[in-house]
């Protein structure tokens, strides 16, 4: 497998961390941000690659920055790099800190724009 699928299928993961993290559904978070809830649930299964507009608009509804996202996700892609110890180790989805203010820690589109993987922006989906 190579490290850009490698990489997608964390961050899909992380999100789904994210998603149980927070007061959103999935069918909810697909609402929020105007797409249809089969079409959300089938990139959080892999079934179809998620387009990055669409990781974005969810990541600022879950007010995560993509910085810290993408952090997650990668730490993430180590633990399961890593030797098994016999313990699962999930990455945390904690509340992000954002601007003074924001109640959901949201970040602005100089954070959106400079956080991405630039693969990813390329490719324009995850």
């Amino acid at each position: 497998m190579n490290d850009t699928r490698e990489l997608a299928d964390a961050a899909i993961a992380q999100l789904d961390a994210e998603i149980r993290a927070s007061s959103f559904s999935m069918k909810s978070l697909a609402a929020a941000i105007g797409i249809d809830y089969l079409t959300f649930r089938r990139y959080l299964k892999g079934h179809r690659p998620m387009p990055t507009p669409i990781l974005i608009m969810a990541l600022v509804q879950l007010g995560v920055p993509a910085h810290t996202f993408f952090d997650r996700a990668a730490a993430r892609l180590d633990s399961e790099a890593a030797p098994k110890s016999g313990r699962v180790e999930e990455s945390p989805a904690q509340p992000a800190r954002g601007r003074a203010g924001s109640p959901s820690g949201g970040f602005d589109a100089a954070d959106r724009r400079s956080a991405l993987p630039a693969e990813c922006v390329r490719q324009g989906s995850l």
